[in-house]
């Protein structure tokens, strides 16, 4: 482990730093969009605008870090995501804030394939979920600080967005000042969708749903906590429990999808995912430990079903294809992500203040359950082959 530490730790710092700016950011808008009167659904639409730019990023990453290599790639899209933190507080327009997170996500996009690529290019098959983890945890460390910053600065003042725009510039240094081997770079790879997808259909669309998990959960969960009647600190404090479940859960997690069946864990936190869901509809209203622990819990899976379907999906890619192979798995996850925020929203304006866990609750049973046919299916093709 500490040998993996070493390799990564400028990666890893830079994951770090830019995940607090990036939580800070988007724990802010929603929150300055509902004090200036607009509707749960308008607030749910700024935030699939910030999925849908990831979505089209997803299509042009790949030729930018081909052609500047990883570190300069990411010191370009980390300083966009400095000057675009800044731009919707000050215009304050609603198409803006639809504009300004569309830019946003096309520049995470790239910060996220530029790490995820990174991680695994330096990972072999056996430490890879191990490799991962630490990536995913240093992902929600900074996730879980992130909130707190609201704190400093209501979001109806600048504040908030200055010190995201703050840390997305440091984020830069680790990496400008890293001497260590870096991933090698490949000719542009030709991989197709459709021959990821047969590389595993069970990890391919395991991104798609993760996508509408963690979009769902992160845009929305500000605004669920509202039904608590707390302050707005102990709503911070609660979404920062979420992201501390994601912190827990990533290294264990890890460490069992490298010696188990990734199949098996993804169908078993989906369960535990859905117990928890149904659980919170009934305690959300009242801010105890049966509804934190359930969050807490939530924040955990949601945040571990991206990496395992990540580590489930690189099983069979070469490794020339894996800028791309990160390209395209973002692409599905970036289709999930834009459909969770607008239908969780929508359901939540027709008075459905418990939209949130029905959606999360319903993504998981379907995968869940076509993770079992999955399974079933691969034993009887080896059944078969044997005899």
């Amino acid at each position: 482990m500490r040998a993996i530490i070493k390799q990564t730790n400028a990666a890893l710092i830079s994951t770090f730093l830019m995940l607090i700016g990036h939580t800070a950011f988007s724990t802010a808008i929603p929150l300055r969009l509902k004090a200036e009167g607009y509707s749960t659904f308008l607030i749910g639409c700024v935030a699939a605008s910030y999925y849908v730019g990831m979505l089209f990023g997803s299509f042009k990453i790949e030729p930018i870090i081909q052609r500047l290599g990883h570190i300069r790639a990411f010191a370009l899209f980390a300083s966009g995501m400095g000057v675009i933190t800044l731009l919707p507080p000050i215009v304050d327009s609603y198409p803006f804030w639809i504009i300004c997170r569309c830019l946003a996500g096309l520049s995470l996009a790239g910060l996220y394939i530029v790490m995820e690529s990174w991680f695994v290019s330096l990972s072999a098959p056996s430490t890879r979920g191990q490799y991962l983890g630490l990536y995913m945890m240093s992902l929600s460390i900074g996730a879980a600080i992130g909130p707190l910053f609201i704190n400093i600065g209501y979001p109806t003042t600048l504040i908030p967005f200055c010190l995201a725009s703050l840390f997305f510039s440091c984020a830069i240094w680790p990496m400008l000042m890293y001497e260590g081997s870096t991933p090698q770079q490949h000719q542009p790879s030709i991989l197709k969708l459709s021959t990821l997808y047969k590389y595993s259909p069970a990890g391919f669309i395991g991104c798609i749903v993760s996508g509408i998990l963690i979009s769902s959960f992160v845009s929305m969960l500000p605004i669920v906590v509202t039904c608590c009647n707390i302050t707005l600190f102990l709503a911070s404090v609660l979404i920062t429990i979420s992201q501390v479940g994601g912190i827990a859960f990533q290294m264990p997690v890890g460490k069992l999808s490298d010696r188990h069946d990734r199949r098996l864990i993804l169908m078993g936190l989906c369960l535990i995912a859905i117990i928890c869901c149904i659980i919170s509809v009934f305690y959300m209203h009242d801010f105890n430990i049966i509804y934190i622990v359930c969050i807490f819990i939530i924040g955990g899976i949601t945040s571990t079903t991206y990496p395992l379907s990540i580590n489930l999906s690189c099983e069979n890619i070469p490794l020339p294809d894996i800028t791309k192979g990160m390209q395209s798995l973002m692409l599905a996850y970036g289709s999930g992500a834009v459909m969770g925020p607008i239908i969780t929203s929508r359901l939540m304006d027709l008075g459905h203040s418990y939209a949130l866990f029905l959606v999360i609750a319903t993504a998981c049973a379907l995968y869940a359950i076509y993770l079992m046919f999955n399974i079933s299916n691969h034993s009887r093709t080896i059944t078969s082959i044997k005899d």
